[in-house]
C-alpha cells in the first residue's frame, strides 16, 4: 500500500512540474535540442564528519553530434549529522560558446544539504540550497556579464521502500542574483529516475530530463538521458 501511495506522489510531483515548466508565459522564439550526459562522482570519507568529493561529467549536445560541456568538480563536505551537510566547491568547465569553440569557465559555489522524511510514506524530501559565482577569469571578477552569480535550490524526492533501487524525482529553478534579468527565474530543470545500488560503495543511475533556459531573446528546452556512477569509499 506504501509503494503505491509513494508512486502516486512521485508521479504527481513530476507532472506538476513539467506543467508548471512548460504552461509558464513565454513569447520568445524556442530552439529544442537532444542531449546525453555521462556523469562520475568519487567520495572518499575522512572521518565521520568530513569528506571529499571529486566529480566528472561529459554532456553531449546539438542531437548528441558534439560535447558541448565538460567540467571537472572538486569539493570539501562537512557533515553535521546524517541529515545535514555543508560543502565548498570549485568546477572547471569547458563548454561550447557560440563560435564553437571551447570556452573556459571557474564556478565557485557552496551547498547546503537537509534532508528529511515525508510522513509516513518512506519517501525523503533533500533540499539543496547553491549558491554559485561563475567567471571566466579567476582574478578578474568583473570580467563576465551581470548573470554570474546564482541562487539554486533543487528539491529531491526519493522512495526508500526498496532494498537496492532508489526511484528519485527532482525540480531546480536558478534564481539570478545582482542582475537586471526582469525574470524571477532564469532556468528551470526537471528530472526523474532511479539510482541501483550495488553495495555500500558502489551505485549507478540513470534519469531523463526537461531544462529550460531563458536567453535574451531565445528559449532554449534541452530533452536529456544520461547515466552515472557513484563510488564512496
Amino acid at each position: 500500500m506504501n509503494f503505491k501511495k509513494s508512486k502516486n506522489f512521485l508521479k504527481q510531483f513530476f507532472v506538476l512540474g513539467i506543467i508548471a515548466i512548460i504552461s509558464a508565459p513565454n513569447s520568445m522564439a524556442q530552439i529544442k535540442d537532444f542531449g546525453a550526459w555521462a556523469n562520475l562522482n568519487v567520495e572518499k570519507k575522512i572521518n565521520q564528519t568530513w569528506a571529499v568529493e571529486f566529480s566528472n561529467s561529459l554532456r553531449f549536445s546539438d542531437n548528441l553530434t558534439q560535447l558541448g560541456h565538460l567540467n571537472q568538480s572538486l569539493g570539501l563536505d562537512y557533515n553535521f549529522n546524517k541529515n545535514f551537510r555543508l560543502s565548498l566547491n570549485y568546477r572547471l568547465i569547458h563548454e561550447h560558446d557560440d563560435y564553437y569553440e571551447y570556452e573556459r569557465l571557474h564556478r565557485f559555489y557552496v551547498d547546503f544539504r537537509a534532508k528529511t522524511k515525508l510522513s509516513k510514506l518512506p519517501l525523503n524530501l533533500t533540499t539543496r540550497l547553491r549558491f554559485q559565482q561563475e567567471v571566466d577569469k579567476v582574478f578578474n571578477m568583473d570580467y563576465r556579464n551581470e548573470e554570474k552569480y546564482h541562487l539554486r535550490t533543487k528539491f529531491t524526492v526519493t522512495y526508500t521502500g526498496l532494498k537496492k533501487i532508489r526511484p528519485f524525482a527532482f525540480y531546480e529553478p536558478y534564481l539570478p542574483l545582482f542582475s537586471e534579468n526582469p525574470r524571477v527565474f532564469d532556468k528551470h530543470r526537471f528530472a526523474f529516475g532511479s539510482e541501483y545500488r550495488f553495495n555500500n560503495q558502489h551505485s549507478i543511475e540513470a534519469f531523463a530530463m526537461f531544462k529550460r533556459r531563458f536567453g535574451k531573446r531565445k528559449t532554449y528546452d534541452d530533452y536529456i538521458v544520461g547515466l552515472g556512477y557513484n563510488f564512496s569509499f
